[in-house]
């Protein structure tokens, strides 16, 4: 409980809160002193338009988005201004807009919270009526509330800015120990459900998304500056948890392995490897709190104890058994143990990093970052590609018009007092797809509900407006807090902020929480009535291009391992960039997933196919994953030709999973069943020759094995388990791809 109010109350999210309340607030102040509130309103209602736009990023990228969503807002109500005499132009307007607003979004996710700027516009210029000057005044003070929000964030985030890159690097710690703990052991697994894997999914599309925000804050900050000691150090830190996510993904192939192969003589897997796993995760987790809270250093790690237990559970297991018969349970064991060890590392270099202990790791040079950072494109033709019916983007456009103007005309023939709070809520609840709407929309009603439940029950035992002011400031402060990680509790927070205000200009807080309650249910019903029916996205219809990127990203990690292996030395860029887009394709393609589960059942067309290929692709990252971290990590180098047949072999059979004629992807492959027949007699024979070499040592009294023979041994069993799964998974996964578009044009 302590710990999460700490978070709280020590969290940027919580500062941007009171930044932003602010902000807003200190514009109102200086009107109402100066005798005009009027003047006030439209620098706080452009505050409010382009706070959305503060998101994260590079100081280029922030700066731009802000000026471009302080301009759309500042003419958007201008226009909106200067149609507002007729109901027919207002209409069209709002039709037109709201279509034009929502169609920016093609451009990525950025150029969305631009254009949230202009369609709060659009529905904020509903609330009062301004003509002549006073509609330029206050278009201009929508500009100028940008400009002035621009000016206190960067500032803010001058002051802040390693705080921020500390929050950013403590949330990605928390999510990958998260990741860790949940897809190790695979102590979850067997329960009958899939709950564990989604989760994992879920916590897997979560880290993709901090990766990618850390990678242009951290990359692209700096790239022509230069970079100071302690940005090195915190690009040190995202290096590190970057590799303990690929460890991670490896580490539970080979506790399965492990696992079964110790099953093999009815024992169980030795408790040391468990203590060793846990111990790791409770180090991470503290060195989260140096991060997230300002903890103290831990001391030491006891980790290389724990590898010590480890290695002589081991030893035990093989005395116990004997060899050669325990050969294959002792490797899978080692193979583990060596994953649990390069996981401690990990943690001990970064407990290392954060005790400004000097560091000798090479950094990527300023100039080859750009690579890593997911570059926009922002070409103007993309506007024109996406003006067809089949494009989510055009369709959740026409979607966004036709709805919002549903909701004024109801507005205004029911003569709803304060019906732009019906447009309010379509514009925060409806997103391109079913699902996302539908998750708002009960959070928006929840917030609702519960938000005017309370603020009610305050007014009536209270009656007093100090009360509701210093309410109303503080709601205010965490509805900000919340609303980009917890949209239900900041629901409840905006609620009462809104009622509270009210209150103080109109006393009657029954009329103002009855028009709430049902401008916002009218609102949240037409918003997602109008993803149900009209010209609804749903996700099954574009899930067959999200599972070929994943699979041709996986496809091209896969190549990148096998070059790895074959050449040895430095791991390169390509490397690294075919490692991103593997985990963010996977992540896209779980994420879709997800959301096509909570689809209506009618527009799931075969979900348990579609949740196995989508396991399968995550399944075939964690094997390659898998397989690079054990490259990366041991000597290698003696099969080489052997793994380059048998890598050119899988990586054809997912190019046939990729085809677009069913016919060509069922065609007998019996070039790759022979690449993959000779390359698995070549590991065979090395491994038995290296085999017969330790039990002539085992024969002539050498019971202790040298480092060398183990390490032949391990990359021998290992590197054939993992080609050998991965081929068979490539073989799976090419026969689902094919029956895939098959199930939905059923």
């Amino acid at each position: 409980m302590y710990r999460n109010l700490l978070s709280t109350f020590t969290h940027t999210d919580f500062f941007k809160g009171v930044l932003l309340t602010f902000a807003i607030s200190i514009p109102l102040l200086t009107a109402y002193l100066a005798g005009d509130i009027s003047y006030g309103i439209g620098v706080a209602l452009g505050v409010l338009m382009c706070s959305a736009s503060d998101v994260p990023g590079s100081y280029r990228h922030r700066t731009t988005g802000i000026l471009s969503a302080a301009t759309l807002a500042g003419l958007i109500t201008l226009v909106m201004g200067l149609v507002a005499g007729s109901n027919i132009l207002l209409l069209m307007a709002i039709g037109v807009l709201s279509f034009a607003g929502s169609f920016l979004s093609v451009f990525g996710f950025r150029a969305s919270l631009v254009a949230f700027a202009g369609l709060m516009a659009v529905v904020l210029s509903l609330a009062g009526s301004r003509s002549g000057e006073m509609l330029y005044l206050h278009a201009a003070g929508v500009f100028a509330g940008g400009l002035w929000y621009l000016l206190l964030s960067t500032l803010f985030n001058f002051v802040t800015e390693k705080r921020q890159s500390n929050q950013l690097l403590a949330d990605c710690m928390g999510l990958t120990v998260a990741y860790l703990a949940a897809h190790s052991t695979g102590k979850d697994e067997g329960k009958g459900d899939n709950s564990a894997a989604r989760e994992r999914l879920s916590l897997q599309s979560s880290l993709n998304e901090v990766h990618e925000t850390l990678r242009e804050f951290l990359l692209e900050k700096r790239r022509h500056s230069g970079a100071s000691n302690y940005h090195n150090r915190q690009l040190m830190l995202f290096t590190e948890l970057v590799d303990i996510y690929e460890l991670s993904l490896g580490e539970a192939g080979a506790w399965q392995t492990a696992a079964e192969s110790v099953q093999e003589y009815d024992e169980r897997l030795p408790g040391a490897f468990h203590d060793f796993h846990e111990e790791i995760i409770v180090s991470l987790r503290r060195l989260e709190g140096v991060l997230r809270y300002g903890d103290s250093q831990p001391e030491t790690l006891p980790l290389e104890m724990l590898a010590r237990k480890a290695r002589e559970a081991i030893r035990e297991f093989v005395e116990r058994r004997g060899l050669p018969e325990a050969r294959t349970g002792a490797l899978a064991m080692h193979n583990l143990l060596d994953y649990l060890v390069k996981l401690s590392e990990k943690t001990e270099a970064m407990a290392r990093v954060l005790a400004d202990i000097s560091q000798q790791k090479k950094l990527m040079p300023p100039g080859r970052r750009h690579q890593f950072i997911t570059q926009q494109d922002y070409d103007p033709r993309r506007l024109v590609e996406n003006l067809d019916l089949r494009s989510p983007m055009f369709r959740h456009s026409l979607r966004m018009a036709l709805t919002m103007m549903a909701g004024f005309v109801i507005g205004r023939l029911f003569d709803i007092q304060n019906a732009y709070w019906i447009l309010l809520t379509i514009v925060v609840i409806m997103r391109p797809n079913y699902s996302l709407t539908k998750q708002r929309a009960i959070q928006r009603l929840y917030g609702t509900l519960i938000g005017s439940g309370v603020a009610l029950l305050v007014i009536l035992i209270t009656k007093n407006m100090i009360v509701y002011g210093v309410a109303g400031m503080i709601s205010m402060v965490f509805a900000f807090t919340y609303i980009r990680k917890n949209y239900k509790l900041s629901s409840i927070f905006i609620t009462l902020n809104i009622i509270f205000i009210y209150v103080l200009i109109q006393p009657d807080a029954l009329t103002v929480v009855q028009y709430r309650v049902l401008d916002t249910l009218t609102g949240a019903a037409l918003a997602y009535l109008a993803n149900t029916f009209l010209l609804p996205s749903w996700e099954y219809e574009n899930i067959h291009k999200v599972a070929k990127e994943a699979v041709k990203a996986n496809g091209g990690y896969m190549s990148e391992v096998s070059a790895y292996y074959r050449k040895g030395g430095e791991v390169t860029d390509s490397y690294r960039l075919a490692r991103k887009k593997a985990f963010l394709a996977v992540g896209a393609l779980n994420a879709a997933f997800q959301r096509m589960s909570q689809d209506p059942k009618t527009k799931q067309p075969d979900l348990t196919l579609v949740y196995e290929v989508t396991a399968l692709n995550q399944n075939f990252l964690t094997a390659v994953a898998s397989l690079g971290a054990y490259i990366r990590s041991h000597p290698t180098g003696i099969a080489k030709e052997a793994v380059g047949l048998m890598t050119e072999a899988i990586c054809d059979k997912l190019e046939e999973g990729l085809e677009s004629q069913p016919e060509i992807a069922t065609m007998p492959d019996e070039g790759g069943v022979s690449k993959i027949n000779e390359a698995r007699d070549m590991l065979h024979k090395s491994y038995e020759e290296v085999a017969r070499e330790r039990d002539s040592e085992i024969a002539g009294g050498r019971k202790e094995i040298s480092l060398d023979m183990l390490n032949r041994l391990q990359e021998l069993r290992i590197i054939t388990d993992q080609l050998n799964w991965l081929y068979g998974m490539g073989h799976n996964l090419t026969e689902k791809m094919e029956r895939l578009p098959m199930a939905f044009n059923a």
